[in-house]
């Protein structure tokens, strides 16, 4: 009996060893400090994680599996984005100061982020609003617009953010949010597809819109 405990103490440290070896978390390399903004804007892809049980987000970027600043979300009201890179807060993502952005004419316009550098100027915005085109459907889309409301980016993404396209419906990167299992939380990541490119903001935009429909869908 006593060798029979011996050896099945012995399994079950060599299982235990076997697992737990399995279960190791290689860790994300991080950018050097002055390297960051670099990283962040040369990427083809951008990610970022949450936790449902948080009120606020704050989490690492990852930019092609590199940890390069941070997001904060601050405010109740007035929420705020903002993206931390090379040592000092770099820009912020919130609601639209100018209530001209609603209203364009001939479109018809839903959810709408702007962008702001920290002296509060507005650098752009991405807005869900309904179009088509020869190559796309009748239905909602997020576009990405300059400071004075215009189109700026030859892509948008559609309503949910599965995939990034070219007006002629051509995909051109995928967008994710993945949750773990029996967990709140949560990683959302745009991925532009090879040689394809999207400004940093559009991505983080992505990102949020991302979040958004991810905490959506799992409320209930």
């Amino acid at each position: 009996m006593k060798r029979y405990k011996r050896n099945l103490a012995l399994l079950l440290a060599a299982v235990a060893a076997v697992l737990s070896a399995g279960c190791e978390i290689e860790e994300v390399p991080r950018a050097a400090v002055e390297e960051e903004r670099q990283v962040l804007e040369e990427a083809s892809s951008l990610a970022y994680t949450g936790d449902l049980e948080d009120i606020t987000l704050t989490s690492d970027l990852t930019a092609d599996g590199v940890i390069a600043g941070s997001i904060k979300e601050t405010g109740f009201w007035n929420t705020k984005y903002t993206v931390t890179a090379g040592g000092e807060d770099w820009f912020y993502l919130g609601d639209p100061k100018d209530n001209f952005i609603y209203n364009l004419e001939g479109v018809n316009s839903g959810t709408t982020y702007a962008y702001y550098d920290m002296d509060d100027n507005c650098l752009g915005y991405a807005q869900t609003r309904i179009m088509e085109t020869d190559g796309l459907e009748h239905g909602w889309y997020i576009v990405f617009l300059d400071a004075d409301g215009n189109i700026r980016a030859d892509y948008l993404t559609d309503e949910r953010c599965h995939y990034v396209m070219d007006f002629d419906g051509n995909v051109l990167g995928t967008c994710s949010a993945t949750g773990e299992t029996f967990s709140d939380k949560y990683e959302v990541k745009v991925q532009m597809n090879e040689g394809e490119q999207m400004d940093l903001m559009d991505k983080v935009a992505i990102c949020r819109q991302l979040a958004h429909w991810y905490a959506f869908d799992h409320s209930y």
